[in-house]
Order: structure tokens, then sequence, then C-alpha cells
């Protein structure tokens, strides 16, 4: 069997459900769906019955596809995600807002949150607002100067135990953990529209909110994390 490349699998985590599904990224539809109800009275998340589901599944994931399973996007539909609002301002004495002077920005707010929260990880991160010489934006304006610039950016952090508990779960079927989201952030950014948790994932993954940031991690010599902005200068 081949990997996985054709196909894009999402498993949703939740105290009182398990949920995976398999899209096929050129016909984009689901060509595989299992959800398993969990009779559980408490709010705290089963790992050996998810360990139970994902036994339960994955071969039958990878006889559909006739591909191994290798990769998987993990949304958590449960309380544990832990919130932070930060600022920062800097003087541009006129300049151009270039991805530069953003990444710049970014990665300065980035480490102040790493270390006041030195065993979490960051797993979203959104540009709230833009303030250009005291003028408000929800988007960065294009091709603007400014004096001043000043970015309100809201993170959504995961402690390194939890993502450790779920990686070391996958390991055991030979799956690495692609990227894990929020439910509670998927769906803040549909409103009423009436989508299916997959669905808004999806779309999410795929860069649906212009004013969230990309974080990739690549082994390069001398970084780690870096961040790519969504569609900010198109």
């Amino acid at each position: 069997m081949d990997k996985d490349s054709n196909f894009e699998t999402f498993l949703i985590v939740n105290p009182q459900y398990f949920l995976i599904a398999v899209i096929n990224k050129k016909e984009k539809n689901k060509i595989y769906e299992k959800k398993e109800i969990i009779q559980n009275k408490s709010n705290k998340l089963n790992l050996i019955l998810l360990d139970e589901f994902l036994k339960q599944n994955v071969f039958e994931i990878e006889k559909k596809i006739n591909k191994f399973l290798n990769n998987i996007f993990l949304i958590l539909d449960h309380k544990i995600f832990f919130p932070v609002q930060i600022s920062i301002k800097k003087n541009l004495s006129g300049k151009t807002i270039s991805t530069e002077t953003l990444n710049y920005l970014l990665n300065e707010i980035k480490k102040d949150c790493y270390k006041t929260f030195l065993e979490k990880k960051i797993i979203h991160i959104i540009l709230d607002k833009y303030l250009i010489d005291e003028i408000s934006y929800s988007k960065l304006p294009s091709n603007v100067t400014c004096d001043f610039l000043s970015l309100d950016v809201s993170f959504f952090c995961l402690s390194n135990k939890e993502i450790k508990n779920f990686e070391e779960i996958l390991k055991k079927y030979h799956i690495l953990v692609t990227r894990i989201l929020s439910a509670d952030y998927v769906r803040s950014l549909f409103g009423q529209k009436n989508y299916d948790l997959i669905t808004m994932s999806k779309l999410v993954k795929d860069g649906y909110n212009k004013n969230e940031v990309e974080i990739l991690e690549r082994k390069r010599q001398k970084t780690g994390l870096f961040e790519r902005f969504f569609h900010l200068f198109r």
C-alpha cells in the first residue's frame, strides 16, 4: 500500500464521543466516517477508549483507501485549551508594513508567550486587530505606511503533556499528528452556518480565517518554529 497522500483524515476527540472521517482531497467528499458514543459521566477524556476506537477503525480505513494511514488532523472538542491575549507595538517611522515587520512582531510576542507558559505549545495564533497610527483595522490594509503599528494577538495553547498523550496513542498505529485544532475556535468562526465540525475544521485548516497564522514546524539549522501569514498581502 502507498501513503495516504490523496486523502485527509480527521479525528474528533470529545469526552462524550469519538469520530473519525476520511476525505478524498480530489473528489472533496467523505469516503469513510465512524462515530462512537461514549457512556461517560465525567468530563475527562478516556484515552483507553480512544485507543480501542482507533484499533477498530484504522485498519478498516486502510482497507477502504488501500493506503497506509500515516497522518491525521486532530480536533479536540474539549475545554483543555488555554487562551492568551497579548498586544505589541512598534515604531515604524513612516515605513510600509511588510511581511518581515509582521514576522518580527509576531515572533517577539510568541517568545513572550512561551516564556510565560513554559509547558504549553501554541496551537492557534490569530491576529485580532491592527492599530495603525491609532486607527483600528480587523484586516490588514495593503501598501500602508505608518509611524506606529500595534497588534492584538490571541493564542490558543495546549499543554505539552496533553499533546504527548495523544501522540503516544497514535504512534502505536504509526500515525503522526499533522495538526491540532480547537473545536471551540473552529465553531466560533462560522456562527449559525449549518456545517458539521469536520467540514468546518477542513476549511479552517485550509485557511478560512485570513487572520490566522499558520505555524510550520521545520527542522532548519538555526531555527525552529516560524510563521507564515495567510493571504495578508494578496
